[in-house]
């Protein structure tokens, strides 16, 4: 199931529903901020353990490939530039663009 939620949405009644509890921690920055203990240890790993960073970087670099794909292909669909000039122009393969899930 896929929920969505207004992230703009501020709980800051004294009486804070559970809602508003995870919708702060999912805007917090720190940790120790945090209302539920699950999300404080996990964004603890992801900002703080050196596995957890390595891990959290590993991610963000494939969602830029990803993202660097997606335009890739709508700038080839638009007859601008071919796949081989845009992968000069970024530093990556043809290959990285066409698969950027399996590249590492």
């Amino acid at each position: 199931h896929v929920i969505y939620v207004n992230g703009a949405y501020k709980d800051d009644s004294p009486n804070i529903t559970p809602l508003g509890k995870l919708i702060h921690d999912f805007n917090c920055i720190n940790a120790d901020d945090m209302y539920y203990p699950v999300l404080a240890e996990r964004t603890r790993y992801l900002k703080e353990d050196a596995k957890g960073v390595v891990t959290m970087c590993r991610v963000v670099e494939e969602l830029a490939k990803e993202m660097l794909s997606e335009a890739a292909v709508k700038i080839v669909d638009s007859g601008k530039m071919t796949l081989e000039e845009i992968a000069e122009c970024i530093g990556l393969s043809v290959d990285e663009l066409k698969a950027p899930e399996n590249a590492n």
